[in-house]
């Protein structure tokens, strides 16, 4: 029964002459930051080759006395390799005695598959802070998209159980708490502007001379007249009794008969 299994294409335990424990199923190796990617090609090249059910946990482990325990011992020493070959060097010691491919695989998803918010607010980041610069459009929307790939797998619903379920809520929690910040943000950005706008219709009047078209800083009257203002303005400085002022605001009247003169 179970060399007919083994034997057989279309078995979970049907191993062909090219599966061997030295074999690498995926070129992109786990180096304990990039999990939802490595395990995403991991879980591809197990379904490749028609075993995702030694690590979902689908393919039980048989009693040692069934028929085909042999074929199941057998596949599952051959993933536990696959898998092993797929990580880092420096993450090889802390998985090098399991025993089982899916202890195996769970291990690996409990250590680096939590922390999600984080790494989400950090890819975030650095998706606003991309710039193509020396990247070909090609090369820089591959880039872009391999971040925007990764936020979604790590903002995926998980599982509803009970510790699922917390870490969804806290993910809620922080998602909601970044939406306001930049909502104030905004607000506060939205306002100063505001206050710097003229509205239609508005002109700004002077606060010193009441006259409309400047500000009180720049007011001739105190800041002073240019020094070609009487030739410019055709000697109209004479018509208001020749009244100028300096850059110190000191006046001085040339009109000698707006002078008191003293009685004899």
């Amino acid at each position: 029964m179970a060399g007919n299994k083994a034997s057989d294409t279309t078995s979970p335990y049907y191993l062909n002459s090219s599966d061997n424990p030295g074999n690498v199923l995926v070129s992109y190796l786990f180096n304990g930051d990039n999990y939802p990617t490595w395990s995403h090609a991991m879980k591809n090249a197990l379904c490749a080759k028609n075993k995702p059910g030694f690590v979902d946990g689908s393919m039980k482990e048989p009693s040692q006395d069934a028929p085909e325990f042999e074929a199941w011992d057998i596949c599952n020493s051959m993933i536990i390799s696959s898998i092993f070959n797929s990580l880092n060097k420096s993450l090889h010691g802390s998985v090098a005695y399991v025993e089982k491919a899916k202890d195996m695989w769970d291990d690996l998803q409990k250590r680096f598959s939590q922390g999600n918010a984080p790494r989400a607010h950090q890819i975030k980041t650095e998706i606003s802070s991309l710039h193509q610069e020396g990247l070909t459009v090609a090369s820089y929307y591959t880039k872009l998209k391999g971040m925007w790939d990764e936020l979604e797998n790590y903002s995926a619903i998980p599982k509803c159980t009970y510790e699922a379920a917390k870490e969804y809520a806290k993910e809620k929690e922080i998602h909601s708490k970044e939406q306001r910040a930049e909502a104030i943000a905004f607000h506060v950005s939205s306002s100063n502007k505001e206050n710097f706008k003229f509205k239609p219709g508005e002109k700004t009047k002077c606060e010193h001379c009441g006259k409309i078209g400047h500000e009180k800083t720049k007011c001739w009257e105190l800041v002073g007249y240019p020094a070609d203002w009487e030739s410019r303005r055709g000697g109209r400085s004479k018509k208001n009794g020749g009244a100028r002022v300096t850059a110190h605001a000191v006046q001085i009247v040339n009109d000698a008969s707006s002078l008191p003169i003293a009685a004899p």
